[in-house]
């Protein structure tokens, strides 16, 4: 027996009772790099009232938390703070699907374009201006990496703060008002929370590729040699890289050799993160979040720790109950 019910609060007020008989499905996708987390609610509405007297408002705030019961097992998970983004009425039969995306991610903070000097500063004390000026917390868990001066250039904050963290090899992940950064090479060291065996009655499908194209072997980056002002080019080629493979070569130059470090591995990581990856779609489980890692057991070379990209938890009252599927790529290891 697997179950799952909505708690939801729109404008601050409880409606979780009011709605419950109305809830047909729910699907709440949890991104751990690069995506706003996102919500997406289906009612049924065969008496109209969610177009007339029950309609929404677009930009209400609204709160969610799934609780699941599976196999006598009561847990939670809370979704977090959003905002809705888009209203889709539809029939037949008559439903109605209100879509929601992370309360973070308002109008001025992603749309906004700005340009933008900023000198002799850190990326935490950018992310925690950023944050402040739209009434958000920032949680830096990274590196310091520090800049004589970088441009925000007629970008909104989001997609600048974007722009750097993928430049410096890091992660940024906006959920519940918060703006998260962190160093994806260190969360892919920290232990499996999970172990997936193909052998598990609780999996239901899965899916893995392994590529050979567009996977490098090592990355070249130029930078300026602070002494002679002479243009250099550092390699990064990992021990436990791919064996095979070209080099890939940046078309920019940056202002250290420690920023050529961290371009460089961050623009391996990004290409070669593709090469194992996989989607496993199990049974409902609200501990499964994007961030943690699982152990793969009983796929034979595919066998190991794998770090989970996005997970995307749905229910469907019409079929299928709860289930969580999980977008996943395996540990690197630089």
């Amino acid at each position: 027996m697997r179950s799952a019910s909505l708690q939801v609060t729109y404008e601050s007020k409880d409606i979780s009772a009011e709605i419950a008989r109305f809830v047909v499905g729910f699907e709440y996708t949890d991104h751990s790099d690069g995506k706003a987390d996102d919500l997406q609610i289906t009612l049924e509405d065969s008496d109209q009232r969610w177009k007339d007297a029950w309609y929404p408002s677009k930009g209400a705030k609204i709160t969610a938390r799934i609780i699941s019961e599976v196999d006598g097992r009561r847990a939670a998970l809370d979704c977090g703070v959003f905002e809705i983004d888009e209203i889709e009425p539809s029939g037949f039969p008559e439903l109605f699907t209100i879509k929601a995306a992370s309360a973070a991610v308002s109008k001025s903070v992603r749309a906004e374009r700005k340009t933008v000097a900023w000198e002799s500063i850190t990326l935490r004390e950018v992310a925690g201006k950023l944050a402040v000026s739209h009434g958000m917390t920032s949680y830096y868990e990274a590196p310091v990496v520090s800049f004589s001066r970088i441009d925000q250039r007629d970008e909104s904050d989001l997609s600048f703060l974007s722009r750097i963290c993928t430049e410096n090899g890091l992660s940024l992940k906006v959920a519940d008002e918060k703006l998260i950064i962190f160093d994806g090479k260190d969360f892919e060291a920290k232990g499996a929370s999970f172990t997936v065996s193909r052998l598990d009655t609780s999996l239901e499908s899965y899916r893995f590729t392994d590529k050979a194209h567009d996977i490098y072997r090592a990355c070249e980056v130029s930078y300026q040699d602070p002494a002679s002002k002479d243009t250099k080019t550092y390699r990064f080629t990992p021990d436990n890289g791919p064996a095979v493979g070209e080099v890939l070569k940046i078309n920019r130059r940056v202002e250290s050799l420690a920023a050529a470090q961290r371009v460089a591995r961050a623009e391996l990581r990004k290409k070669n993160k593709g090469e194992v990856k996989g989607t496993l779609t199990m049974v409902g489980h609200p501990g499964m979040v994007a961030g943690l890692n699982l152990n793969a057991t009983g796929f034979g070379k595919y066998d190991g720790k794998y770090f989970i990209d996005e997970a995307s938890h749905r229910y469907d009252r019409g079929g299928g109950g709860y289930v969580v599927a999980v977008s996943i790529h395996r540990e690197l290891g630089y």
